[in-house]
Formats: structure tokens, sequence, C-alpha cells
């Protein structure tokens, strides 16, 4: 006679019972599971059939395995890592006035919307102050709104050309907004008036970075580092060189 062997306990059981006469665990866990899709017994706990392939009722859904990077870990934790120090670097110029320097100058306040863009008919209404160009740049740079930011910068430009913190700004806008050619010329000229300009040497390492040039970028961090050792900044510096070796 076929007997039923209780998956808790292995006790035999007679085919017709539904219970474990000896632990009294429910017996049904112990029929062998069906395809609903072509009726062949499955055992085991795959999430698909054997036989013709079907999604089982209950399996686990399978990873996307296409959203983890196939690259080293290394390499992805150190360019996360070197987005996050530019984020907070690269847009902290000198210009900024002193009560905005401690924080981020990326991060968008918060609670407040986005600015109005700046139109064709704004833009040709915008002041001659260079003071107050820079001032609304800052503004719109706060608010990661970048384009206007470097339309409001490059007007500024426009005035007064030998400020190298507007420049810098300017170049770091153009680097948010992916023209890492044009954010290396502006940071070129920066350095080229000024060579210990920590904040566009450190900027320029980032921009190599992003032109993939990891040879340069790290030259680029150690003249930052020659500049500026006790920076707060130099130990996360270090941990980025670390991670491009």
């Amino acid at each position: 006679m076929e007997k039923l062997v209780c998956s808790s306990c292995g006790s035999e059981n007679l085919a017709q019972a539904r219970f474990c006469a000896a632990c009294g665990s429910s017996l049904s866990k112990s029929q062998p599971d069906v395809c609903p899709q072509c009726g062949k017994e499955i055992t085991g706990q795959g999430n698909f059939c054997p036989a013709c392939g079907a999604r089982l009722k209950g399996g686990v859904k399978a990873v996307d395995y296409r959203r983890i990077p196939k690259t080293a870990p290394w390499v992805a934790l150190g360019l996360v890592a070197a987005g996050l120090i530019f984020i907070f670097i690269f847009v902290t110029s000198q210009s900024r006035p002193p009560s905005q320097t401690d924080m981020p100058a990326s991060s968008n306040p918060a609670g407040e919307p986005p600015l109005p863009q700046l139109s064709e008919a704004d833009i040709a209404k915008l002041p001659k102050d260079f003071k107050k160009l820079v001032e609304m740049g800052n503004h719109y740079f706060d608010h990661q709104q970048f384009h206007d930011a470097m339309v409001l910068y490059r007007k500024a430009l426009e005035i007064d050309s030998t400020d190298l913190d507007v420049r810098t700004d300017y170049a770091a806008c153009l680097n948010f907004m992916g023209d890492f050619e044009g954010a290396k010329k502006q940071l070129e000229k920066v350095l080229a008036q000024k060579p210990d300009h920590t904040v566009a040497t450190f900027n320029l390492g980032v921009v190599f970075i992003n032109l993939g040039q990891n040879r340069e970028a790290r030259r680029y961090w150690n003249k930052f580092l020659e500049l500026d050792p006790g920076s707060p900044r130099a130990e996360e510096v270090r941990k980025m060189l670390l991670e491009l070796k």
C-alpha cells in the first residue's frame, strides 16, 4: 500500500491520511507539486519548472543583474566618493560670502521651489552690475539650476574677466552641464593667473576624472595636498588618490 512520508518528522502514514499520526503535521506539504503549465511533478524549491520553464507559483522574482555594475567595487565606490567630494568642494568658491561657505553650495534650500528659468527677455534685461550678477548666479547655483547660473556668471565675466573665483564657479556650471572640456579650459585660465588657487586645482582634478584622465587627476590632487595639506578636505582627497591607484 502506498505510504505518505511526513515532511516534518519522517513518519509513514496511510495514503488517505491528511495529518501525520506521529506529530499531527499536515500531510498536504508532503504531496508532490505539479507545474500549472505542463502538469509535470515538481521537486525541490525551484522558481521555474524544469520541464517547460514556466514560473512556479510563489517563486521568488528573479534579480535583475543588469542593474549591478560589472566593474570592480572599488572603482564604483571611488567614483561615487569623488562625486560627493566634488559637489562639496567644486561649488564652494572664495567668491561666496563667509556665511555661505560653511555649507555645500549645491544643496537646494529645503522647501524652496525652483527659481523661474531665465528667458531670452530676462537675459536681455539683466543688470550691468557685476556684484548683482554674481549674487544672482550664486542663488541659481544653490538651487542647482546650473544653466541659468552659467549665463549669469558669464555675463559677470564680460564685465570683469579678472575675477578668478567667479570664473571657477563658471567652470563648475560647465562641468555639471557635461561640458568637461569647457570647464577644463576655464580652470586652466584660473591656474595660469594664480597657480596656488586651491579650489581650481582640486576642481581641475575632478574634471580630468570626468574626462577619463586619471593620471592628470592625480597630479592636480597631489598639488592640492601640497597647497593645503591641513584642509578638512585633505584626508578625503588622500583617500581618493588611493582609490585611483
